[in-house]
């Protein structure tokens, strides 16, 4: 009786310290990651299952003259790959959306050269939802790959043209290499040698053989000496010298 005429108020208290606390530390991984991507120097992308970009961080945006992400979106990653290659990418794209993961190169359809991944995202129940790529330009690499290969190349051909035996030591690991005319008149192959220089100075005169062993450790030793040369006898498998 009475409590008709009565007001009340009730409530329930719940410590929700520690929710907090997570939830800072989530936004301060997430922020950390960020920035992360943000000063990441590679292309990071992620693509739906369609092949078409998500989000990129901005170092993807300058490869491709973008300024926001906005402009982005929605573009098949297929646009930036050359005509002739593909139907390759988009069967590896297809084979991570299958869920493997894969490593390729490729050119671009303004002829630059990349080195990219996919790496399929999962779900709770590890379906596959989205792409993630690294994508980083490799062209001056790919570049001085072909001029170094077009150096070695004009460089064996003037070793194959001349008569002249040429031979090369290795002065950390012992390994010889020398051309074909090396071979033919001293008739040693380079297989036969050893790590050691004991092979080639054990083919000199006894009676130079000291001298002109000096006379090379003296040169190496010397870190301002550009050339080495000698006159002494060495003698061939035939025993001529």
């Amino acid at each position: 009786p009475g409590f008709e005429d009565e007001q009340w108020v009730g409530g329930i208290a719940v410590d929700v310290t520690e929710w907090l606390d997570a939830e800072e530390d989530l936004r301060k991984s997430e922020e950390k990651n960020r920035r992360l991507l943000e000063a990441s120097p590679f292309c990071i992308h992620q693509l739906d299952r369609e092949g078409k970009i998500i989000s990129m961080n901005k170092a993807g945006l300058d490869m491709v003259n973008l300024k926001t992400v906005h402009e982005i979106q929605g573009v098949p990653y297929l646009d930036f790959v050359s005509e002739e290659q593909r139907e390759r990418v988009e069967h590896l794209m297809q084979r991570a959306l299958d869920g493997e993961a894969c490593d390729f190169e490729f050119t671009s359809s303004n002829g630059l050269y990349f080195r990219s991944n996919f790496t399929p995202l999962h779900d709770e129940k590890q379906g596959v939802t989205s792409l993630l790529g690294i994508t980083e330009n490799v062209t001056k690499q790919k570049q001085a790959e072909r001029q170094l290969r077009a150096s070695e190349e004009r460089h064996r051909l003037v070793v194959a043209a001349t008569r002249d035996p040429i031979w090369e030591i290795d002065i950390t690991t012992g390994a010889v290499w020398w051309n074909d005319a090396y071979d033919r008149l001293f008739g040693i192959h380079p297989e036969e040698t050893t790590e050691s220089w004991d092979w080639w100075t054990n083919r000199i005169r006894e009676s130079e053989r000291q001298s002109v062993s000096e006379s090379l450790r003296n040169t190496l030793a010397d870190s301002k000496a550009e050339h080495w040369a000698a006159d002494y006898h060495f003698r061939g498998r035939s025993g001529d010298e």
